[in-house]
């Protein structure tokens, strides 16, 4: 009798440009991608029948080492990785269509690197096509392992991107329902017997989606609320229904904190999944691994070309932080950016600047200024001197929005 099969799909989500090792009070807390492709080089070395997907929101909103060179650094360490393939994320479109495309063409390498995985988005309509015909967004990515087995990747995004990105930023471009055309789509690969196990990769809330997506659903990876989830019926702390028993969700978090695991183990003679199980790897455990050469390369040089121009000051005179809205735990602790319903002295010195530097298209001042809490990234501490530099600002603001 042969042995059974298993399928270990890694993931991360919301990279957002965190490209870099950061510790804190001694403790790894984003492992940084030269770690992560250490762990998953080690990882497919251990199983090959092992794969590697991201679920958007590689780039955009991202620390100035990423975010000044472009995000062109996040997506030359990604790369090195080999992703099969990336759901969209809002954040993918912050610059605008017409650069995401060039991230995925190839068609401007001065200004953009290219992207040498796909990315999906099943549920959108109107993003075109390139080349001979391959769409900007595909709906799916199968992949075969060595084991034999047949692994979709069907990539969608919820509906509410529009409503999250600059107007017009979405022009043309029209988004379905991401649970039923995931739902559509992972019958018919299963039923045309294109794939055997099928995984959904939707850019929204696991926890929100998990009693949503049909019987044809293996796995659902997850992204976009920054919040680590592991869900499954095998020893998951919490548990809910779903339309498939042995159904794995998982969302590895953001910002390199958790590598997210859907290990899958299959019975040979039937091709079906007998278990699922979904694994968060913490950063500090992913960084005992060290860093993989090739992407280190990419991480150094990206913070040698960003370092001059980050150290320019913009204001000088100032003692104390600005901060965001937190919120406060019976135990005393705090989580910077916690809580987008309170006003903020951050939020209030970056309305009041808007407010004075903005003109109206006749060029009169404006009388109101207004920012999105979740528009702002970090807080803003000085240096000892008082100074602030443009990196510091960057980091509170990290869009390629426009101002008006």
């Amino acid at each position: 009798e042969a042995s059974p099969i298993t399928l270990d799909l890694y993931t991360l989500t919301d990279v957002h440009g965190h490209i870099q090792q950061v510790a804190k009070k001694g403790v790894v807390r984003e492992a940084g991608l030269p770690a992560m492709n250490c762990y998953l080089k080690k990882a497919r070395a251990t199983n090959p029948n092992s794969s590697f997907t991201l679920l958007g929101d590689n780039i955009g909103a991202s620390p100035y080492i990423s975010g000044a060179l472009k995000d062109n650094p996040t997506i030359a360490a990604l790369n090195t990785m080999d992703p099969l393939a990336s759901t969209i994320g809002n954040h993918e479109l912050d610059m605008g269509q017409a650069v995401f495309k060039q991230r995925v063409d190839g068609s401007n390498p001065s200004e953009f690197v290219q992207a040498t995985f796909p990315y999906l988005g099943a549920n959108i309509e109107g993003m075109g096509t390139y080349g001979d015909g391959t769409p900007y967004l595909g709906d799916y990515k199968v992949w075969t392992s060595p084991s034999g087995m047949k692994v979709a990747f069907i990539g969608a995004i919820a509906q509410d991107v529009p409503y999250k990105l600059s107007p017009g930023t979405t022009a043309g471009l029209t988004f379905t329902d991401p649970i039923a055309r995931i739902n559509s789509l992972a019958a018919e690969l299963k039923s045309s017997g294109t794939a055997d196990v099928v995984i959904a990769m939707l850019d929204d809330d696991v926890k929100n989606n998990y009693t949503k997506v049909g019987k044809d659903v293996d796995g659902l990876m997850g992204g976009d609320t920054h919040v680590p989830y592991e869900f499954d019926h095998v020893n998951s702390v919490e548990s809910f229904e779903s339309a498939n028993p042995r159904l794995a969700g998982i969302a590895s978090g953001s910002y390199t904190d958790n590598l997210g695991l859907i290990r899958l183990t299959i019975d040979p003679a039937t091709r079906k999944v007998t278990s699922a199980d979904s694994i968060l790897i913490p950063a500090a455990e992913v960084a005992q691994c060290g860093a993989d050469a090739d992407t280190q390369a990419i991480v150094d040089k990206a913070a040698a070309d960003s370092k001059e121009a980050g150290k320019r000051v913009v204001a000088t005179g100032y003692t104390e932080p600005f901060r965001r809205g937190v919120f406060t735990t019976p135990e005393g602790a705090t989580d910077p950016g916690s809580n987008r319903g309170i006003e903020s002295s951050l939020g209030d010195l970056v309305a009041d600047s808007l407010r004075e530097t903005i003109l109206t298209p006749d060029g009169k001042s404006v009388d109101i200024g207004m920012i999105n809490a979740g528009g702002l990234r970090a807080d803003l501490t000085p240096n000892e001197d008082g100074t602030i530099t443009y990196a510091q600002t960057y980091e509170v603001m990290p869009f390629s929005n426009e101002l008006g």
